[in-house]
């Protein structure tokens, strides 16, 4: 069924006014909003021979096969699925003569295509596949609406492409022709193009019957029939699987040798099984082959020592904040895994489990490298947060490991009006975490080895997981490796060693402008406020006066407290991420307190501290006021007040009063509890003037109330704390003057303008900021679905026109 049929009128004419009127309204329309209009002959293979793979036919003289039966099942790509049938997209599929096999999110879901036996044809490692039925794809309430047919798998040796008539609803005068019930916005082009584990001859068709399976990718004509959201770096599909069956008798149909076989945009070179055909190896002598072969096999250090690797894999959960935040109500996202597990819980103790391919696998001394199947995708934020590890390896070096891959991110601030999406940065082979091994590699009689130990967050690690995991907050989860070898002497320091590991850092602070930094800067400061008094002066600040500086602290009695300071700012990182454009929150400070160089300073004259030598030994400093966090819409909602230092000696407590929400939104009340545990750096006393530093980590009490936001054990920042005391003072002691200036909360620039109505979507991959060219229509429909209204205005007035036009043509004929 046409979507637009509804908002076409049965209209005639053949009156010249309305002729003009069509054309002017096409114009107009064209005028107002550009639109990306292509011949349809920028669809054809011909116009893709700049990214495509010409490859002789492989059948030679070979005769013809006549197919009894064949299938093809192929399920696009598991993420497009999961959105297009998930609440967001709201939308289904409608399948003509097509079967679907397994769950519509799963892994196991696929599109299951018959081949026409009638129309096929079948020669040597060659075939074209005529495949029965068409699929239409709709969501978002028809702003996606792509329908597929006429589709033929054509494979050449071992590369295959998926060639289909195309309609879909987009800007482009092809596509809304199309929709209107004109030809296809394309005809006979290429929508998927794949790699072939094996060629038909080598899977056992030269027998009759053949099982073939490979990778797949989307390529650029369904990527732009699906608004362009799935494009290089993201247009990896699922596998596909072939089944097909000859019979002994001379088919009548010939295979096309005029194709060319396209390649989709990030398709690896030399993905194709046709470099191993019988054609190429017969090239080279039998002995050669071997030879090479073996070559390849060997690792490049010496493993005499050692027994070989039987078997080897590794378990990560990468961080488990970062997996809980991806799956909780803020990020909504979760992961694919193409052949990686996982076992555990996604948002608690967890784990992905990374298969090794032992035949890859080095082994020499106290050294490993060890390359991981499959890859890890996460998404988040309705698909804006976008992370792929690929390439996978662990290496180990005596008791240092790291974890190596590619990846590619991009990382969403938020989906509010004037927030800013900064995406497609990307590495190579880079390590992504490090981490200190228990033990190094070690000799033993089962021949199983096992290594573990924790690590941290690198650089480039941060950088791939948008930021916001720096210096303080960059602890990853523990790493565990199990080798299995066939015996040897392994972990001996005779070999030569796989080489050093490459030189890595742990993160130490957020990427500017990525997901959870916010503005970076913006919301940062010294963390040391201005207290108001210089130590060892007893001067105020302002006009308070001058102190008595007479007055000196007594041992071996409890000093009373006339008034004190805490300067504290929680976190960095937190202030960062809250004034950010992924919270696009603030904090509202209440009572005395104020926000002064990076630190909430909160006042009181409650307390007591015991002194010797001008020294505190012990002590309580109690204050008032307190500090409100919000973020999220509300969602995130944190409220500290009524701070108390405790000291004993060099050790400390934070107390404070907490109420907080989870990451689900549900209140909690924590009451007073301990935040965070003091290390006491300075606390003297001079002329009755305590002065006193320390540095806080963060209890497990103080991680449940700051919503699991850091991990018990995390380093906060440092606190500031001044006090006036009033025991062996001549007379009144003074206090500490006037508190800092309150820097208004939210530090200016951090906040967004919400003034442009608009996300705004940056490719920062080339260093450049292109604002004006890479708005992507899914995106900017899921975050401001009002975006997509004056485009569907545009193609309903386009559609009009052009159902006007091929009306008065028909009638002038």
């Amino acid at each position: 069924m046409n979507p637009l049929s509804p908002v076409l009128p049965p209209l005639r004419s053949s009156g010249r006014s309305l002729r003009i009127a069509s054309s002017a309204s096409l114009v107009a329309v064209v005028a107002a909003r550009p639109l990306a209009v292509a011949a349809p002959s920028a669809f054809t293979p011909v116009a893709a021979a700049q990214t495509a793979v010409s490859q002789e036919g492989t059948q030679g003289t070979s005769q013809p096969a006549a197919v009894s039966q064949g299938s093809f099942s192929w399920g696009i790509k598991q993420s497009f699925r999961n959105y297009l049938t998930g609440p967001i997209a709201g939308g289904h599929w409608t399948l003509d003569g097509v079967g679907f096999s397994g769950t519509s999110n799963g892994e196991d879901g696929s599109f299951d295509f018959t081949v026409d036996p009638s129309s096929a044809a079948v020669q040597g490692d060659d075939a074209d596949l005529p495949l029965q039925g068409s699929v239409n794809l709709v969501g978002h309430g028809g702003l996606i609406n792509v329908t597929l047919s006429n589709m033929v798998l054509q494979v050449r040796g071992g590369q295959a492409q998926l060639i289909a008539d195309g309609r879909y609803l987009a800007a482009d005068a092809d596509a809304v022709v199309s929709m209107a019930g004109g030809p296809p916005a394309f005809t006979a082009s290429p929508v998927a193009t794949f790699a072939l584990d094996e060629t038909l001859s080598q899977a056992g068709g030269a027998e009759g019957t053949a099982t073939l399976a490979g990778d797949g990718w989307i390529h650029e004509n369904l990527n732009q029939a699906l608004l362009g959201n799935y494009g290089e770096g993201k247009n990896d599909g699922d596998r596909f699987s072939l089944n097909l069956s000859t019979v002994p008798a001379a088919g009548t149909n010939t295979v096309d040798d005029s194709v060319t076989v396209a390649r989709s945009a990030g398709q690896p070179e030399g993905t194709a099984a046709a470099a191993t055909t019988e054609a190429a190896t017969a090239t080279a002598p039998a002995a050669q082959t071997q030879a090479q072969a073996q070559t390849q096999s060997q690792p490049s250090a010496d493993t005499t020592t050692c027994g070989q690797v039987t078997s080897a894999s590794a378990g990560w959960g990468i961080k488990q904040s970062f997996r809980s935040y991806l799956n909780g109500p803020i990020a909504m996202g979760g992961w694919d895994l193409d052949g990686v597990g996982f076992s555990g819980e996604p948002r608690g103790s967890g784990q992905f489990d990374f298969t090794g391919d032992p035949a890859s696998a080095q082994l020499s001394g106290q050294d490993a490298d060890i390359p991981l199947a499959g890859s890890v995708h996460m998404n988040g934020h309705f698909g804006a947060l976008d992370i792929t590890l690929s390439n996978m390896s662990v290496k180990v070096r005596g008791t240092q490991a790291q974890f190596i891959a590619d990846y590619r991110s991009s990382t969403v601030s938020s989906f509010s009006p004037g927030a800013a999406v900064t995406g497609a940065d990307t590495g190579s082979q880079v390590a992504i975490a490090e981490f200190t091994l228990d033990q190094p590699i070690a000799a033993t009689d089962s021949g199983t080895i096992n290594l573990s130990g924790p690590g941290y967050i690198t650089a480039e690690g941060n950088t791939a997981f948008g930021g916001n995991y720096g210096e303080g907050n960059n602890e990853a989860d523990p790493l565990n490796v199990t080798l299995q070898t066939d015996g040897g002497e392994c972990g001996t320091t005779a070999t030569t060693g796989l080489g050093e590991l490459a030189a890595a850092s742990p993160a130490t602070g957020g990427t500017s402008g990525a997901a959870g930094t916010g503005t970076g800067a913006a919301a940062s400061g010294s963390g040391t406020p201005d207290l108001a008094l210089t130590a060892g002066a007893a001067s105020t600040a302002g006009a308070a006066g001058t102190a008595d500086t007479t007055c000196d602290a007594q041992d071996d009695t409890a000093n009373r407290v006339v008034d004190a300071r805490m300067g504290w700012g929680v976190r960095e990182s937190f202030r960062s991420y809250i004034s950010g454009s992924i919270a696009n929150g603030g904090w509202t400070t209440g009572g005395e307190t104020v926000y002064s160089d990076g630190a909430f300073v909160f006042s009181g004259n409650e307390g007591t501290v015991s002194v010797e030598d001008d020294q505190v030994t012990d002590g309580v400093l109690s204050f008032a006021g307190s500090v409100n966090f919000t973020g999220h819409d509300g969602v995130l909602d944190t409220t500290v007040a009524n701070p108390e230092i405790r000291l004993s000696g060099s050790a400390g407590t934070l107390v404070a009063d907490v109420t907080s929400n989870d990451t689900d939104g549900n209140p909690h009340d924590y009451g007073r509890i301990e935040v965070g545990s003091l290390s006491v750096s300075q606390a003297g006393v001079s002329e009755g003037i305590l002065d006193g530093t320390a540095s806080v980590t963060l209890t497990q009490d103080g991680s449940s109330a700051m919503g699991s936001f850091y991990e018990a054990g995390s380093q906060m920042d440092p606190l500031t704390f001044r006090a006036a005391l009033a025991d062996g003072c001549d007379g009144d002691a003074d206090g500490l003057g006037d508190m800092p200036e309150d820097e208004d909360g939210v530090p200016e620039g951090a906040q967004n303008d919400d003034g442009d109505g608009e996300v705004t979507i940056r490719d920062t991959s080339d260093g450049e900021d292109n604002d004006a060219d890479d708005e992507n229509a899914l995106v900017s429909f899921v975050t401001t679905p009002s975006s997509a209204i004056p485009s569907a205005i545009a193609l309903i007035a386009v559609a009009v026109a052009a159902w006007f036009g091929v009306r008065l043509r028909r009638s002038g004929e």
